[in-house]
């Protein structure tokens, strides 16, 4: 067990250096993407592919805000579902660090990507026929009652007072990072963003991925790495079931454990693919916390899950034929 706990050791300090490197490197990204320009871009008709863009960037900040802007409904539906699909919370990061080889990494960003324009579109372009549809029969059958909603980019918007209301709590509100620093904070001093923010996430990562090597290094230890992939091999089928019930926890450690078991060779692409889909960091828990349609949150919530289950089979099926 010493031996198992000296290795797991070892293979976490290998990553520590160059996983702080990453993650000063994705504040600079954040800094000239998300915290200067998310406000505009996602009003743009391009809104589902930007989010889906920047969704990519593993920053616990993006989903996060998300949530706040599909609150006061300044951003669609299909912007939140292409955000929370992209996002790939601690996986790339891992993946880099551990030197998965970019074969690996560019298979995921590729396919979380154009799933989640795909899911964002699709979603937005449903919405919009049906509440046009809607409202159309609605001004049939009362012509002379005043339209309460406009539709804009498939949203309804809402009457002055909800806007004011949403202004009122948008000032009031601030949103917490999983470091627990303010997302929004428009003047972040250099020290605090370039090094205390990146040194607090690689430290977090680092306890994850040291919890993780020590248990599967006891589980290799006690079972044996052929056991251990045999069993992993023998439950392939509803391997993407399995990790997007652990995607959906809202934390690091979730992405953490999904990508070290790909990473061993333990998942295939479509499992992997199926947990890291469904888990968008601590954007679903924000979900819960700000917006008040508890029904509209759950439809989301099953939405992301069943569908990322059925495009981790469907890969999975589709690598079977070659």
């Amino acid at each position: 067990m010493w031996q198992v706990l000296l290795d797991a050791l070892i293979d976490t300090a290998k990553v520590a250096p160059f996983l702080f490197l990453v993650y000063v490197f994705i504040e600079v990204i954040e800094e000239y993407t998300f915290r200067n320009a998310h406000h505009k871009i996602l009003k743009s008709k391009y809104a589902v592919a930007l989010g889906a863009g920047i969704g990519i960037v593993p920053q616990c900040g993006f989903s996060i805000v998300s949530t706040e802007l599909y609150g006061k409904r300044k951003i669609t539906l299909g912007t939140l579902l292409a955000i929370f699909i992209a996002t790939s919370d601690e996986a790339l990061p891992v993946l880099i660090s551990n030197t998965a080889g970019w074969t690996k990494i560019l298979h995921i960003i590729l396919i979380k990507f154009v799933w989640a324009i795909i899911v964002g579109y699709m979603c937005d372009l449903i919405l919009h026929l049906g509440k046009k549809r809607m409202l159309h029969t609605t001004t049939l059958a009362t012509p002379s009652a005043p339209v309460e909603a406009t539709i804009v980019d498939g949203q309804a918007e809402n009457t002055k007072d909800d806007h004011d209301e949403h202004d009122h709590d948008e000032h009031d509100s601030h949103i917490r990072g999983c470091c627990g620093h303010d997302v929004e904070d428009e003047k972040p001093s250099t020290l605090s963003k370039f090094l205390w923010h990146p040194l607090i996430h690689t430290l977090k990562i680092l306890l994850f991925i040291l919890v993780v090597n020590i248990i599967f290094g006891t589980i290799v230890h006690f079972i044996t790495e052929e056991r251990l992939m045999a069993f992993l091999s023998g439950i392939s089928l509803i391997q993407p079931l399995c990790t997007a019930v652990v995607g959906l926890i809202p934390n690091c450690a979730a992405s953490v454990i999904i990508t070290d078991l790909y990473i061993m060779n333990g998942l295939t692409l479509g499992a992997c693919i199926s947990g890291l889909c469904v888990n968008a960091g601590l954007g679903i828990l924000y979900l819960f916390k700000n917006n008040r349609h508890i029904k509209e949150n759950i439809f989301i919530v099953l939405f992301l899950f069943v569908s990322s289950i059925l495009l981790g089979m469907g890969i999975d099926f589709v690598i079977s034929l070659f």
